[in-house]
């Protein structure tokens, strides 16, 4: 007997669009059965970050000519998914590619040569793992 208002049950495996019922009863004292409606929900990765825009935040006033791009996004649109955990970053600098797990929805990057192409993607991830990468260019 417990008088908890929340669960938690672990669901040994997880699927991707897989669809789970759950319902609560009670038993009284006296044996009688009471259930809840059922709930039904359907865990899945996070859909992909929108609005993403890449700024560059100041022009070069040093001798190697480099910039920094300022990068923004948005949260994906909420749904019955697991919520977001962190976002994976990836960019290229001097041809290294460079990851980042934040859990902002803004970063400022430094060191970009002037007049270079530079792509930038970026992941939402929660518990089940992570969403389509959403890309955007900046020369």
């Amino acid at each position: 007997m417990t008088n908890d208002t929340s669960l938690v049950i672990p669901i040994s495996e997880s699927f991707n669009d897989t669809e789970y019922s759950v319902s609560v009863g009670a038993v009284d004292t006296g044996g009688r059965y009471n259930s809840s409606e059922v709930m039904r929900f359907t865990p899945n990765v996070p859909l992909s970050v929108t609005n993403l825009t890449l700024t560059q935040t100041d022009y070069p006033t040093d001798t190697h000519e480099t910039v920094n791009i300022t990068v923004s996004w948005n949260e994906p649109q909420s749904s019955s998914r697991p919520p977001i955990t962190q976002y994976n970053f990836q960019y290229s600098i001097s041809n290294e590619i460079q990851n980042i797990s934040t859990n902002v929805t803004s970063l400022t990057l430094s060191g970009f040569t002037v007049g270079s192409v530079y792509t930038v993607g970026v992941a939402a991830i929660n518990v089940l793992g992570a969403g389509t990468v959403t890309s955007a260019t900046i020369s």
